[in-house]
């Protein structure tokens, strides 16, 4: 197996209605996560502790893209004009945020301001494709890709558009091997991968839940590459998944 380092293109619209709705995809992701942050917060309070079988605090990526849809259809209209599959997916790491916090490994999931969280969106399948040295990315359209691609065979299957001083920019992943990656002493193996849904590390003994495990290492990886570029960008750990790796 073998992991390369994160592919970052340049974006270059080319049109100034692209580049609108490239800042309005990433001001509805904004939106919608601060939409979801602030009704679980208010539940947290109000009902003091985690209890999905009465329906309280449903921190669920599922449960929180059924009440997106109806968000979207009534209430917020205007997020029609998105991307669906994406703004939806900026919600997934409310639910890692989450249960990491009742494992009492990290803190509520924030609020996203938006003159400090740099404006960015996910890159989900069915969302985006290459076409040459164009990036095609649903509701918005082709722009145009600036930069070499050493992998030019792989498959991107994920990604981040990310602005970043004023410039936009592409990271891409295929997300193989996060689930078999151990979260705590980085070591792969397949056989990490107990089952389905269970992780247990060959190396370390680190057991977790195996989704949140492959979530886990995404965030880490885009941690570590969102310090690529021109000027400092900081925003807390464990909030928003962003830069992903292209693996092959």
């Amino acid at each position: 197996m073998k992991v390369h380092r994160t592919i970052r293109y340049r974006l270059h619209a080319g049109t100034r209605a692209k580049t609108r709705k490239l800042a309005g995809t990433a001001g509805a992701c904004r939106y919608v996560w601060n939409h979801f942050v602030g009704k679980l917060r208010d539940e947290y309070v109000y009902y003091g502790k985690e209890n999905l079988a009465l329906g309280t605090v449903d921190y669920r990526f599922y449960s929180m893209g059924k009440l997106f849809t109806v968000l979207r259809r009534h209430y917020a209209p205007w997020l029609q004009e998105y991307s669906m599959p994406m703004v939806r997916q900026a919600l997934k790491p409310i639910e890692t945020a989450y249960r990491q916090f009742y494992k009492k490994e990290g803190g509520l999931p924030r609020f996203h301001a938006r003159y400090v969280h740099p404006d960015s969106f996910p890159l989900c399948a069915g969302a985006f494709r290459l076409k040459g040295r164009y990036l095609y990315i649903a509701k918005i359209g082709e722009v145009l890709l600036l930069g070499p691609n050493p992998y030019a065979d792989g498959v991107p299957k994920s990604g981040t558009v990310k602005r970043e001083c004023g410039k936009w920019y592409a990271y891409y992943l295929n997300p193989a091997y996060t689930s078999q990656t151990c979260n705590k002493c980085g070591n792969v193996d397949k056989e990490n991968r107990k089952t389905q849904a269970a992780f247990l590390c060959t190396a370390c003994g680190h057991r977790d839940n195996a989704d949140v495990n492959a979530a886990l290492n995404i965030l880490a990886f885009g941690n570590r590459a969102a310090g690529r570029g021109g000027c400092k960008v900081t925003w807390p750990v464990k909030r928003q998944m962003d830069t992903l790796i292209l693996t092959d």
